[in-house]
């Protein structure tokens, strides 16, 4: 294993302790939602000034989402 690698027990272990400090009222299914219902409002409105797009183009948008969400489950 290189020397800079965290391992699986370091990242338990600071999983463990981050979920000791969030506040009792955080609910991650509705911070999963909020987030993602803005990030869609916010494409469907920028969306609307869009002209001639193609649909490959198109499938950039739930690539990026779905990119974005496994970087942000796996790596923060």
């Amino acid at each position: 294993m290189p020397a800079n690698s965290i391992s699986a027990k370091e990242i338990a272990s600071t999983r463990q302790q981050f979920r000791r400090v969030i506040p009792s009222f955080y609910n991650s299914y509705l911070f999963f939602g909020l987030t993602n219902l803005l990030g869609f409002v916010a494409i469907y409105y920028a969306a609307q000034w869009l002209e001639k797009t193609k649909p490959l183009e198109w499938l950039t948008i739930p690539a990026v989402y779905l990119f974005v969400n496994f970087v942000g489950y796996n790596f923060l």
